[in-house]
């Protein structure tokens, strides 16, 4: 398959060179690290078994991207207003898209952008990080969740197309898990990523420090509860022994810190929008509160505000 990776950073690093490894046609696109990249390849350094692509289809522009039948969107959503111009030159021939970002949001902005595209929103569970340039650092886990998008936010079964995907990476290794309706796993996701991502960030703490101490970890069962309430309330449903599961995927992670930790460490904008905002809005416009979630993301604001005074 003919594929582009757009935003090669720590998870389309990791997916991409993996893919590339076993005989796809991957073409990279990226920014800081083109160079590099160009003149070194991409390594993933991986319990699993690390490696290096020496040579690597590697381009600075959308535009040189050869005709691809399937195209990954990587980046953060923090630069999802760069996806117009991104985009435009890559779908005169309708290629599938794949949404590997965090949060919601991500499916219905792409379907505005190509609405004679098949979309498919995929849920990474991964510990990964960009440590360097062309350098992934692989901690643990490799699973997507991955499940076509319907504009009407519906369950979309399991479709021929979505298999199709699906198979070009599990034929690399890479678990993969069928969603009948991704949104409803993207609340799922949330499920970790709105408590986990905001405390690290806001006690800079990695994660391990957060379920340890009883206080921190009290609050994040609780997030992870009003995050459960709200999905249900919008008939995504998602049973109460899930809040326990994401406990005990915190307790095995061990140190790990989640992006936007990194994020704000490193100075990058934070993916609020994504992951805090459009829940919220979606929340209310249910007519349901989501106090827990709103005091952590005005946290989060407060410290991004604060660094952008700085």
């Amino acid at each position: 398959m003919k594929i582009a990776i757009i935003g090669t950073g720590a998870i389309g690093g990791f997916y991409g060179a993996h893919l590339a490894r076993h005989g796809h046609q991957v073409h990279f696109l990226l920014n800081s690290d083109f160079q590099h990249v160009q003149k070194h390849g991409l390594v993933v350094d991986s319990p699993d078994g690390s490696f290096r692509l020496p040579k690597v289809n590697a381009y600075k522009e959308s535009k040189d991207i050869p005709e691809c039948e399937l195209i990954i969107l990587c980046l953060k959503t923090t630069a999802n207003h760069l996806l117009p111009d991104i985009l435009s030159p890559m779908l005169e021939h309708s290629p599938k898209i794949l949404t590997l970002q965090n949060g919601l949001g991500s499916e219905e902005q792409i379907h505005r952008l190509a609405p004679n595209c098949s979309i498919f929103g995929g849920l990474c569970f991964i510990a990964s990080n960009k440590t360097g340039p062309g350098y992934v650092k692989h901690i643990n886990y490799t699973t997507i969740r991955m499940g076509k998008f319907l504009p009407s936010e519906e369950a979309a079964g399991i479709s021929d197309d979505l298999l199709e995907v699906a198979k070009a990476f599990t034929d690399c290794g890479i678990q993969i898990e069928l969603s009948r309706d991704i949104i409803e796993g993207r609340w799922r996701k949330l499920c970790w990523n709105i408590p986990f991502n905001g405390l690290t960030t806001v006690h800079n703490q990695d994660s391990s420090l957060i379920v340890k101490n009883p206080d921190t970890r009290n609050l994040a069962m609780q997030i992870i509860q009003e995050v459960i309430s709200t999905a249900n309330i919008m008939g995504k449903k998602i049973e109460s022994g899930f809040l326990d599961q994401m406990l005990q995927i915190t307790d095995n992670l061990g140190p790990y810190k989640p992006s936007m930790m990194l994020d704000y460490q490193a100075g990058r904008p934070l993916e609020l929008e994504a992951i805090y905002k459009c829940p919220l809005e979606k929340a209310k416009a249910h007519d349901f509160s989501m106090p827990l979630t709103e005091s952590l993301y005005q946290k989060l604001l407060t410290l991004e505000n604060s660094k952008n005074k700085n």
